[in-house]
């Protein structure tokens, strides 16, 4: 899973299918992505809006993580972080977050093309993109970046195996998943009870030797801190232009619609 490694989600995103692949889900993933790397954190907070509310309500915020002062940035990334600089923020509620993050971006194809000029990707495209009346660009990869696409296909198809059915191999293809970082939720049907029955069958001692300077109980964290219903739900059911980065509202799950 060589590429994988390479590769953060984003990027395997849009190279393997740089012109259909949506916004929304490019900038849901480098958000994970960087929650995923301990650059960012999800915190969820539970509270009444109010005194006299009836009910307890979630809410989500984004702050900085442990690896925030010494992360090195990529170019599209500067604009998930550049609101705690300094501190500035001490945490941003996720939809005041996105709707701020995604009013930065003039179009799909300026995100796409921060994306493409990589260090990771550039290579696999060319130096030119096709630009269709002035509405549409046309991104085009090399012979050797449609390959390398084929190649994160069976890639992903043999995480996933290991993922599903952890107990049927060994301890250094487990290690493996470890390292591929975000990308592990890339693999279809994703979700927490995949997540638990994977680290349930993570031994560490066995592992850690091939993780380096990896942080596992900070990965699983972030991990969790993902996949509950946090970051995915406001790109999938979230506002306009007037709210999150979808169309309609009818209340944020966890955020108490747009108003709130």
């Amino acid at each position: 899973m060589k590429l994988l490694k390479e590769l953060n989600s984003t990027e395997t995103l849009f190279l393997m299918n740089p012109n259909k692949v949506s916004l929304k889900d490019l900038l849901k993933y480098t958000l994970i992505d960087l929650v995923y790397k301990g650059v960012l954190e999800i915190k969820i907070v539970s509270r009444k809006s109010h005194p006299s509310d009836k009910y307890v309500r979630n809410y989500v915020y984004v702050k900085r993580g442990v690896n925030f002062e010494n992360y090195k940035s990529l170019s599209y990334e500067r604009r998930f972080l550049k609101y705690f600089d300094d501190e500035y923020f001490e945490k941003m509620q996720i939809r005041s977050y996105l709707k701020a993050i995604h009013k930065g971006i003039d179009s799909d194809v300026d995100f796409k093309s921060e994306i493409q000029e990589s260090e990771n990707l550039k290579k696999y495209f060319g130096s030119f993109k096709i630009n269709l009346f002035g509405l549409y660009s046309y991104f085009i990869r090399t012979n050797d970046g449609f390959k390398k696409s084929e190649i994160i296909d069976r890639e992903l198809k043999r995480l996933e195996k290991i993922i599903k059915n952890p107990k049927d191999h060994v301890s250094d293809d487990l290690a493996a998943c470890l390292l591929v970082g975000a990308n592990i939720l890339l693999i279809e049907d994703f979700d927490q009870e995949l997540l638990n029955n994977f680290h349930e069958f993570i031994s560490l001692n066995s592992v850690d030797s091939n993780l380096g300077n990896i942080d596992i109980d900070l990965l699983f964290t972030s991990l969790n801190a993902i996949t509950y219903k946090n970051v995915g739900i406001y790109f999938s059911a979230g506002c306009s232009s007037g709210g999150c980065v979808s169309a309609g509202c009818g209340g944020c799950s966890g955020c108490g619609g747009c108003g709130g």
